[in-house]
């Protein structure tokens, strides 16, 4: 980000007002390659864009570069005489030039030392002062410093909205190019999942527990782009029949080349038959994404989720048809989900959410059914919508029929109480 020069003691953002800094900040370019050295003397005034000669900034009357942020580097009143005001180490690596205008397109970078001079910055306890260098320790490259003309595009890709040609933008987007697209999936719980009738129960919709807003955000779900605080919309709830509502889930867009990182992120509502659709109940989800090749994840509050075993191509105006409830779609890892019938369903039991399904041994997964439940009586029974709901009927059992004990057994395999079972999401 290139922040402009503005002229008297001011830096943009209010940071350094009446010129002087009670918090001070500095750019960091190629931030690996600087090492601070020791804590710095905030005894001075901060002096952007002005011909004062104060330390640090002196001679800075032009621009100030910040290839990825700003960040505090002294936090300490100006004038203090208390060493533990006076002086606070410096938590990142930083450096730092002065531009000036070159000819035409030109920026050059004037220096103490000349053009093409680097800098980096040396600290002590009581000085700080910028250093010749002869090594290369910053680059001058400025092809990805934002210019006025990249503000709008950029804007409107982090916004994603599509930007028309018409509108004669003469910039280019620094984020990556965003669009709405039409993602159609279908997925199944195994948990609520009823193999006689094909169909998931509604349970948590039907007993009045089905939240109307999404859920994942309070329980600490880290969303991503425009993901999160999704709410229902009228009516949905009272829908009965196979597109009933049976919960909500969360799509997730993952890297194509690194799986782990999650990109984008929206929540969606599940109906009895697989189907995942908008907040509407109906339609097929319109999802802000990231173009280009990248897995599709389905993510749920207890149960584990899955994800494409291959890159797909999300591109602008090309629908996404994507039945993770086939057998024959490919998905990511080994045994990622089981088979009932000819259909595939998600493992369900991950009660605590640690990304692993244990039945018995530390951090397992059924303790937590029967402390929902009151912790001594098993034969108890607590309506709610919780974790400890396994097969998402809007009641947790320990014991008897239909209890939400049995699921997690089944899913690590049923005859060994100590096995375990990883969700293959990475």
């Amino acid at each position: 980000m290139l922040i402009p020069g503005s002229g008297g003691n001011t830096m943009r953002g209010g940071i350094c007002p009446s010129g002087s800094c009670s918090s001070l900040y500095l750019g960091y370019i190629r931030a690996e390659r600087y090492h601070a050295k020791a804590a710095i003397n905030t005894d001075s005034p901060c002096r952007l864009n002005s011909h004062g000669s104060t330390l640090p900034f002196a001679n800075s009357d032009r621009s100030f570069i910040s290839v990825k942020t700003v960040i505090p580097l002294m936090n300490a009143s100006h004038g203090s005489t208390s060493p533990r005001q006076r002086y606070t180490a410096m938590p990142r690596k930083i450096g730092h030039w002065r531009l000036e205008e070159g000819t035409g397109g030109t920026i050059l970078n004037q220096v103490s030392g000349g053009p093409g001079a680097q800098h980096y910055f040396n600290a002590s306890a009581t000085t700080a002062s910028w250093t010749v260098n002869t090594l290369p320790l910053i680059t001058t490259d400025l092809s990805r410093t934002p210019v006025q003309v990249d503000l709008a595009p950029t804007v409107m890709g982090h916004l994603c909205i599509p930007v028309d040609p018409a509108w004669g933008y003469d910039g280019t987007s620094l984020v990556a190019a965003c669009a709405p697209v039409d993602v159609a999936v279908r997925t199944l719980l195994g948990g609520p999942f009823d193999q006689p009738s094909g169909l998931m129960n509604d349970g948590i919709r039907s007993s009045g527990q089905l939240p109307g807003i999404e859920p994942y955000t309070s329980m600490g779900y880290d969303h991503r782009m425009k993901g999160g605080g999704e709410v229902m919309g009228p009516g949905v709830a009272q829908v009965t029949g196979p597109d009933a509502i049976v919960d909500w889930v969360v799509l997730e867009q993952r890297s194509g080349t690194d799986p782990s990182e999650v990109i984008s992120t929206a929540t969606f509502l599940l109906q009895r038959d697989g189907d995942v659709v908008g907040l509407n109940g109906s339609s097929v989800p319109r999802w802000p994404v990231v173009l280009g090749q990248h897995h599709l994840a389905v993510h749920h509050r207890n149960h584990a989720g899955v994800m494409t075993a291959m890159p797909l191509s999300f591109t602008a105006g090309a629908p996404m048809n994507i039945d993770l409830a086939e057998p024959a779609t490919p998905v990511y890892g080994n045994e990622a989900a089981s088979f009932v019938g000819d259909v595939r369903v998600l493992w369900p039991g991950d009660v605590n959410g640690d990304g692993t399904i244990r039945y018995s041994g530390a951090s397992n997964d059924r303790d937590p059914v029967l402390a929902a439940i009151g912790g001594s009586i098993p034969t108890n029974t607590v309506s709610g919508y919780a974790p400890e709901d396994v097969n998402l009927d809007g009641l947790i059992r320990y014991a008897g029929a239909a209890n939400d004990r049995d699921p997690i057994l089944f899913t690590i395999g049923g005859s060994v109480p100590t096995a375990v079972r990883l969700v293959q999401v990475p």
